[in-house]
């Protein structure tokens, strides 16, 4: 399992999330990844295409809680679902990863 975020590998759990796996048998891997950034996404799973096994599924549970939301629900709500449904795309562009991982290898 591989846990993405902005900032995952300085998260104070992420080390506890990589233990707690590990005792149930799951390895869990911490990427500095952002969603919002194609290319971030493109260069992460090129990495871990390289070292794992393919990706067989993703889950995107990124969200922004914003107390406005309260306040104006439907101005957030559009802005906070716009962001998902683009960072979406970007997974969903980014489907094949041996793919992914060849282009980025020309590249460099």
């Amino acid at each position: 399992m591989v846990l993405v975020s902005r900032h995952a590998t300085s998260h104070a759990n992420a080390q506890q999330l990589v233990a707690q796996g590990k005792a149930s048998g799951c390895n869990v891997h911490i990427r500095d990844c952002d969603l919002a950034d194609e290319n971030s996404l493109i260069e992460c799973l090129a990495n871990c295409s390289r070292t794992m096994p393919p990706v067989r599924g993703v889950i995107n549970a990124a969200m922004v809680l914003d107390v406005s939301l309260l306040t104006h629900p439907f101005s957030c709500a559009s802005i906070e679902l716009a962001n998902t449904v683009r960072n979406t795309g970007h997974c969903a562009r980014a489907h094949d990863i041996r793919a992914m991982a060849s282009r980025r290898a020309a590249q460099d």
